[in-house]
């Protein structure tokens, strides 16, 4: 038996009451109304209004438990219209952003005086992506620095939006361009100093109905002449009185209502000419001045520049030409396993290089010599594979120094040198001590799980 069917409103205020239990209340089917306001509430768990089926309007403002966690879902209701949340003093960063999953058909939300310091812009996103059909959100003094994007971007049914007393200074042009119902807006006691014309799109000035900008502190330059036309020619959309719109600076006009402040567009526009004349002549010495200073003390080096740049058009042309190999390889013989093995699937097969293998490229029936010679001659560049066995032939020898001298002609640094194990020092010769000296090397590492880092690091080398 329903024992209260015409319960439709119920007002539980100033009471002490700690936890709320919607389990207690659900025999109210008709509840519609339902006002917590100033009771020592700690939290809501999920669902905690969910049997409420008719739930339309929710108080729960005041809370002074204090209010320190509310759980996903914890309004998840299809009916509710209308949240008031004001001054519970709410840590938002601590809250769950899935707590008004649920509420698919909320008109209007009432945020304001808890905190959304240190609330990520993905948190917000999960806060406010739910409640599409918003048409009212009030989310003033919120520790809020900027208009958050979530709001201005996905709630397009919006038509009041409160922001008052934040740290709003600015927002980027187009931030209202998808809030097409909106028509009452207000940043009253941010920290607004200038405001630029396309912030406020000819659209919107023409559809606002109320907009309230009143306690910022403006610049009353002529940055601001745009807006202070438009406030003096629509001061009944524009709310609090006259008083509360005042200038902070410049010095010489600090205090002064905004109604009293008269620029021209002529004297802005004079005044901007001759500040870009004085500054254009100004600059124009000064960097001549500079100029002239840097060019005299860096002579050396500019003329170092020149040549190094000589150089490098000089190597470019060098690698652009169309040689047979891409990478000479010197080793020894008892290291073509190792060739085969590791560095041909990887250069080769996966790279795409082509590279020069004396017993694979090399002419059968050819001189070994007249061999080397022509194809250090058709390579674009050079891997030296050094190892104990590669000091004691030579061969390795005579295709060192011939790679070398060839490196050395075109003037060009495309010699790379791969350590495969550590060379017994007593055994290195002249040769190989002056490229080890004067030319990075690096080692094949021991471990197969950086082999891939090895031969990315090499190729990048090769085609650097």
């Amino acid at each position: 038996m329903d024992t209260n069917p015409l319960v439709t409103h119920l007002y539980l205020d100033h009471n002490q009451i700690a936890e709320f239990e919607g389990e207690n209340l659900k025999c109210l089917k008709h509840l519609k109304l339902l006002s917590l306001d100033s009771n020592p509430i700690r939290g809501f768990r999920t669902n905690a209004f969910v049997m409420l089926r008719s739930l339309q309007l929710l108080i729960l403002k005041n809370l002074n438990g204090p209010l320190m966690h509310i759980e996903h879902f914890a309004f998840n209701n299809s009916e509710l219209v209308w949240i008031d949340l004001r001054n519970n003093k709410l840590i938002m960063s601590s809250m769950s952003p899935r707590m008004f999953w649920g509420c698919v058909n909320l008109k209007h939300l009432s945020m304001s005086y808890n905190s959304f310091s240190y609330v990520s812009d993905s948190m917000m996103e999960k806060l406010f992506n739910p409640l599409k059909g918003l048409i009212s959100l009030a989310m003033g003094n919120c520790n809020i620095r900027s208009i958050p994007k979530v709001v201005t971007k996905n709630l397009t049914k919006l038509k009041w939006l409160t922001l008052f007393k934040n740290y709003i200074k600015s927002w980027p042009p187009g931030t209202f361009n998808s809030l097409t119902s909106l028509t009452e807006l207000c940043l009253m006691g941010n920290r607004i100093t200038n405001i630029e014309e396309d912030a406020f799109p000819a659209e919107l000035r023409h559809r606002l109905k109320s907009i309230n900008l009143a306690e910022n502190p403006f610049a009353c330059t002529c940055d601001l002449l745009w807006f202070l036309n438009w406030y003096k020619t629509n001061r009944t959309i524009f709310k609090q009185l006259d008083r509360w719109y005042k200038c902070s600076s410049p010095l010489s006009v600090q205090t002064v209502q905004l109604n009293d402040i008269h620029l021209s567009e002529q004297k802005c526009l004079i005044g901007v000419m001759a500040t870009f004349v004085i500054v254009a002549a100004a600059s124009s010495g000064v960097l001549l001045t500079i100029i002239i200073s840097v060019v005299y003390r860096k002579r050396w080096s500019l003329k170092h520049y020149l040549y190094m740049r000589g150089h490098r058009q000089r190597r470019q042309q060098e690698i652009d030409l169309d040689y047979m190999y891409d990478i000479y390889v010197i080793y020894s013989e008892e290291d073509l396993g190792w060739i085969t093995q590791e560095m041909l699937p990887f250069l080769e097969d996966t790279k795409g290089l082509k590279l020069c293998i004396q017993q694979r490229d090399f002419s059968p029936g050819k001189a070994m010599v007249d061999c080397i010679v022509e194809a250090v001659h058709c390579s674009r560049g050079f891997i030296l594979v050094a190892s104990n066995t590669f000091v004691e032939d030579e061969w390795c020898q005579f295709q060192l120094q011939l790679a070398h001298k060839h490196n050395e002609e075109r003037d060009l640094d495309l010699l790379m040198v791969i350590l495969l194990e550590e060379v017994d020092q007593r055994h290195i010769t002249p040769a190989l001590y002056a490229v080890l000296e004067t030319k990075d090397y690096i080692s094949w590492p021991e471990d197969d799980e950086d082999s891939v880092t090895f031969w990315e690091d090499l190729y990048q080398e090769i085609t650097h």
